[in-house]
């Protein structure tokens, strides 16, 4: 299974899988993957129980693939209706999942998209707009702070953060940089 190893920079880019869509499951998975950047092998083992209503919100609930940690994301209610109808699903291998995610990005024109497009685009979204810092991706997204911090360069480097920083009123990727490094 071959894969993008670079996040995404067009702002559409959820739009644009979203409404590639052929059928249910399709979306399920795009809304899963965007809003999670689960593993795959995560996605395999969800279920309807996955699904958690709370003081009347509503979340998703995994295990990392080495079955250690359990994380947790809020659903926007928009989402709400692709996941649960996913989640009501038979599951299914990870390359069914991968080649799912493959036809989607081919006809919404990102030939090389893949599961792990959607986890470093995850990983970039919550370092570059939701304060999360280096220090605290690893328990955030279950990677490594070596990972985090070579996704962070990567996209540097193809000027993804100035990108998606646009608009915070952070100057330079630099300070940025050092805003999000352990003090």
């Amino acid at each position: 299974m071959g894969s993008a190893k670079h996040p995404v920079a067009d702002k559409g880019f959820y739009y644009r899988m979203i409404t590639s869509c052929e059928n249910d499951e399709q979306c399920g998975i795009v809304a899963i993957l965007d809003l999670t950047g689960m593993d795959v092998t995560s996605m395999c083992r969800l279920g309807p129980e996955s699904l958690i209503r709370q003081d009347g919100k509503v979340y998703i609930t995994w295990v990392s693939p080495d079955g250690k940690w359990r994380y947790n994301a809020l659903v926007p209610r928009e989402r709400v209706k692709s996941i649960e109808g996913f989640l009501a699903m038979r599951r299914k291998t990870r390359q069914h999942y991968y080649n799912q995610i493959k036809l989607v990005g081919q006809h919404a024109g990102y030939p090389d998209v893949s599961p792990k497009t959607f986890r470093l685009n995850r990983c970039l979204r919550a370092l570059t707009k939701e304060d999360v810092s280096l220090d605290r991706i690893q328990g955030f997204m279950g990677c490594s702070l070596g990972v985090a911090v070579r996704i962070y360069a990567e996209a540097m480097k193809r000027g993804m953060v100035q990108q998606a920083t646009a608009g915070h009123g952070w100057r330079e990727s630099g300070s940025l940089l050092r805003r999000l490094l352990p003090r």
